[in-house]
């Protein structure tokens, strides 16, 4: 177990007798070796960057019944065997190969302890090896109250993947009592961004493409850092959490409807002003601020509603010509003129590589290039580049996670967050998740990306621009 590691007090399989035999059999009915996607790969070859793991984690008032949690999380990994799988990095391409120890590798962990908050940290901050640790891991952090916290690595699903497994660990939970001996079926569909662009036509395809090549020109205008707001340190990572009480939500809710916006194009204005005050600017022509859209919005309902563990996201990027002094109001309006264009145009959060590379004729070429090939020119491009002193920013946006832990009702939920990865290099990620109308918002960073009062003075300044919102 890496070092880091919170200290455990029960670590055992769960279940056992037929239904551990009817679950090793149906994981033994499933292929041994899956192909590693375009956006797996994607992932892997960015880890410099980042550490790749999201977290979402839940407070309860009382104790969860452990056992059975660990029982339904076997069962996820049973119904999603991604995650029982390791990362293998062949020379030519890379593959996924399900582990020996898939039934009893440890995945869900009680920690019992007087200092819960610590120990959460110390998990939310060791980072996961997919080549050796289990993709997918969860640890119950146990004093007077259980606080849960999901960890689960990015080169295996993004975060609509992550609330995928956590509404299926909750499902499984409440079926367990009434089924004790229930075994899903695993799910064997693609994880490739080829069954969505299945569903474009040729003109939108090439459309996407132009979008693309649009989108790569003016992603030269990026933040500039000083040499003061970054330090030598690249692995002591740590989060810088902020919440916000139900009340700043309403009125945020307001400004954006008088604007006919969403909440996240407020908060990408909120996050563009905050960083306009602070940090200096590599452009003249827009700068850009960026978000994450789930292409599953693409899929047919019931295809949706099918899709496996995945890497089916990618960033949209939204960018804002307007001098330093423009109003929170202005912004918003600039903002969400391209927000929507691109959304009526079926192309937000297509101008991302792992589309392009899945389309046919590209692809067909791509497969030809060895892994090995591209890795040592990634390393050699973009490596010695990465930690210097221009960034990008963006904002996730989980929304309300309530519903995703509707199936724990036998316990009160008092709180719940998601966090994204901890930043090395490249880009400060902000991660927004709201439960029960207060909203928390994380970035995850090393020195190497921003010092920790650099990281403290952009949740500063949201929450001066937030609080401002009654006032506008």
């Amino acid at each position: 177990m890496p070092s880091g590691v919170p200290s455990t007090s029960s670590e055992k399989p769960a279940g056992s007798g037929a239904s551990q035999d009817r679950r090793s059999a149906a994981l033994r009915s499933s292929p041994a070796r899956y192909p590693a996607t375009f956006a797996d790969l994607s992932q892997f070859l960015i880890r410099h960057a980042n550490t790749q793991q999201g977290h979402v984690v839940i407070r309860f008032d009382g104790k969860i019944d452990a056992d059975r949690l660990e029982q339904a999380l076997r069962r996820v990994i049973c119904a999603e065997p991604i995650l029982g799988c390791r990362f293998v990095e062949h020379w030519y391409r890379p593959y996924w190969q399900r582990r020996d120890d898939v039934d009893t590798m440890g995945v869900c962990i009680v920690t019992e302890t007087d200092e819960p908050d610590q120990k959460l940290a110390e998990f939310m901050e060791y980072e996961v090896d997919p080549c050796r640790d289990p993709l997918i891991q969860v640890r119950i952090f146990r004093g007077r109250q259980d606080a849960l916290c999901y960890k689960m690595n990015h080169i295996a699903g993004d975060a609509p993947s992550l609330m995928k497994v956590i509404m299926l660990v909750g499902e499984y939970y409440r079926k367990l009592l009434t089924e004790p001996a229930f075994v899903p079926e695993p799910n064997l569909r693609s994880r490739d961004h080829s069954e969505v662009i299945r569903h474009f036509s040729i003109s939108h395809r090439f459309k996407v493409i132009r979008s693309f090549l649009v989108n790569q020109r003016q992603t030269r205008n990026l933040w500039l850092l000083s040499q003061d707001d970054i330090g030598p340190d690249r692995t002591n990572g740590r989060y810088f959490i902020r919440r916000f009480d139900p009340e700043v939500a309403v009125v945020a809710a307001k400004f954006a409807k008088k604007h006919r916006a969403t909440m996240t194009v407020v908060l990408l204005a909120v996050l563009y002003r905050t960083m306009r005050r602070r940090f200096g600017v590599t452009g003249e022509d827009g700068l850009g601020v960026g978000t994450t859209v789930n292409h599953r919005n693409y899929l047919p309902p019931q295809e949706r509603e099918l899709s496996p563990v995945a890497n089916l996201s990618g960033p949209s990027r939204m960018f804002v010509a307007l001098p330093a002094d423009a109003g929170l109001g202005e912004v918003v309006d600039v903002i969400n003129e391209q927000f929507k264009g691109s959304h009526k145009a079926k192309l937000l959060g297509l101008n991302y590589p792992g589309v392009i590379l899945s389309m046919p004729l590209v692809r067909s070429l791509f497969w030809l290039i060895p892994f090995g090939w591209l890795h040592w020119g990634l390393k050699r491009a973009v490596k010695p580049r990465l930690f210097g002193l221009v960034r990008a920013s963006g904002i996730s946006n989980a929304g309300e996670l309530a519903p995703v832990l509707e199936a724990f009702e036998e316990l009160n939920v008092i709180d719940a967050f998601a966090t994204a990865p901890i930043y090395k290099a490249a880009g400060i990620a902000l991660f927004v998740s709201q439960f029960r109308g207060a909203f928390t918002i994380s970035i995850g960073a090393t020195e190497s990306l921003a010092k920790p009062e650099v990281c403290e003075a952009i949740l500063d300044g949201m929450t001066r621009e937030l609080a401002a919102l009654g006032e506008a």
